[in-house]
């Protein structure tokens, strides 16, 4: 399964998507894939199509993609991947 598509070429992603489903659930929603990705072990992975429903593919990269980027400022130590549908943390 290819999961690239879902990928965002920046965070103009945001704005609509709250307007659509509302701040407060996107919100909630991004905290939790952060969160995720803060406890996953070192040499740790995370299979997205085992933890995620297929209707939310789509909101979870995004998110996904924007706290790994964010997380880069909290913890430099370590690398995040996205092999396949898999997370990996480095």
């Amino acid at each position: 399964m290819d999961l690239t598509p879902y990928i965002p070429a920046d965070n103009r992603w945001i704005q609509p998507t709250a307007e659509a489903i509302g701040w407060e659930k996107l919100r909630e929603y991004y905290n939790r894939v952060f969160l995720m990705l803060l406890s996953l072990p070192r040499g740790g992975t995370y299979s997205i199509t085992d933890n995620v429903a297929p209707e939310n593919y789509d909101l979870f990269i995004k998110c996904l993609c924007t706290a790994m980027h964010e997380m880069y400022s909290v913890d430099r130590t370590a690398s995040y991947y996205l092999e396949g549908t898999h997370i990996l943390k480095r």
